[in-house]
């Protein structure tokens, strides 16, 4: 969506110019630029957000691991 997006900014700019020149003073790009931008913020906060979930969820199968194996070990002795 933001590849078409900006396509069809740089046809409309390309057909149209001077409409552009006269009436912007920011170049036709800037509206692209500023998209791109909120879209990498977003994506870096997700996937911040993913490695602190797969961080939590490897430390709680690691602390399930050692519980079973400590009760394994137990069970063991008590034999």
């Amino acid at each position: 969506m933001f590849i078409g997006d900006l396509i069809a900014n740089y046809k409309n700019y390309r057909q149209f110019h001077e409409i552009y020149d006269a009436t912007n003073s920011a170049p036709w790009y800037y509206g692209a630029i500023s998209s791109l931008i909120l879209f990498i913020a977003v994506v870096i906060v997700c996937v911040i957000i993913k490695l602190i979930i797969r961080n939590k969820t490897k430390q709680q199968i690691r602390y399930q691991f050692v519980l079973i194996l400590s009760f394994r070990y137990l069970f063991l002795i008590k034999d």
